[in-house]
């Protein structure tokens, strides 16, 4: 039996085992079972601090899409936008972001039936939509970018990353990481923010 642990951090290592169950095996597939398999906890102790699976399935989400944005552009301090950029293309496409990329098409798939899913992918793609638009519109105003639409141009970014890597995850693995990059940079030239100051 655990050790009784004051009731934050307890609720905080249910929420990071159900990150990693779903992380591992997917937002339909994971169960309560796995996470209490990784606690040596009871069902019961979850729904203490969770009032459902789905209560619990959804904070595990939004954890996972919060800490996804965060480390996105966790590099930025002290970088120009326009590195900044050049570095989140870089990075955002690579067979590391698999788990978090299938995190992210099961949680559209789920969020057609489960309204709190769907309220956190709506946040979470706003939040993503705002953060790059934000970079785009400092990235103008530092002189390293020539974009008269920062919000469009984010958006279509963001529909390119997101429709590539659709294409680079199995079964379908259609595109490289190499080439998705590429296409990345390819899309942020036309749109101006890889314009040179």
């Amino acid at each position: 039996m655990s050790a009784r642990k004051p009731a934050e951090d307890r609720r905080e290592e249910i929420l990071e085992a159900a990150c990693a169950a779903i992380l591992q095996n997917g937002l339909e597939a994971w169960t309560t079972r796995d996470v209490t398999a990784r606690l040596g906890l009871s069902v019961g102790i979850l729904f203490h601090y969770f009032p459902s699976a789905r209560a619990l399935r959804a904070a595990a989400f939004l954890r996972i899409a919060e800490r996804d944005l965060a480390s996105a552009f966790a590099m930025e301090e002290g970088l120009s936008a326009a590195e900044t950029l050049r570095r989140f293309l870089a990075d955002v496409l690579t067979d590391a972001t698999d788990d978090t990329w299938r995190t992210w098409f099961d949680a559209w798939t789920v969020a057609r039936d489960d309204p709190a899913i769907a309220e956190a992918c709506q946040a979470q793609m706003l939040a993503w939509q705002a953060r790059l638009a934000a970079l785009v519109a400092r990235g103008v105003a530092e002189g390293g970018m020539r974009c008269p639409d920062p919000d469009g141009a984010a958006r279509r970014m963001l529909a390119l990353i997101d429709g590539l890597a659709g294409q680079m995850l199995p079964p379908f693995s259609r595109v490289s990481p190499g080439e998705a990059t590429a296409d990345l940079f390819a899309l942020a030239a036309a749109e101006g923010l890889l314009a040179k100051s």
